[in-house]
């Protein structure tokens, strides 16, 4: 997977296409979601999390909501049959006031 993507308006991440190697040989079955403070770097307390949706595999609706001017990080990974992708790199925001 490629880096958790934030848009803050929609208070929503998004994270790209699931592809596999050799391409089409898996099928995407969830994604699990994290957010935590911005110095939280190994995410040992998330503020908001879905782990092992089967819903929001490439989206999801961050809830609940977040502190207004404060700085996050954020992460996604895939699952496929069981087995899940290492973390993104994680993808730094902040939200608005």
């Amino acid at each position: 997977s490629k880096d958790a993507a934030p848009d803050v308006d929609g208070l929503a991440l998004f994270g790209s296409a699931f592809t596999s190697t050799p391409a089409g040989s898996l099928g995407q079955t969830g994604a699990s979601w994290q957010v935590a403070a911005y110095d939280d770097i190994n995410f040992s307390s998330p503020v908001a999390q879905a782990l092992d949706s089967t819903t929001d595999l490439t989206q999801w609706p961050v809830v609940p909501e977040l502190a207004e001017d404060t700085q996050y990080r954020c992460r996604v990974r895939y699952i496929s049959l069981g087995l899940g992708s290492e973390w993104s790199d994680a993808s730094t925001f902040k939200t608005n006031v």
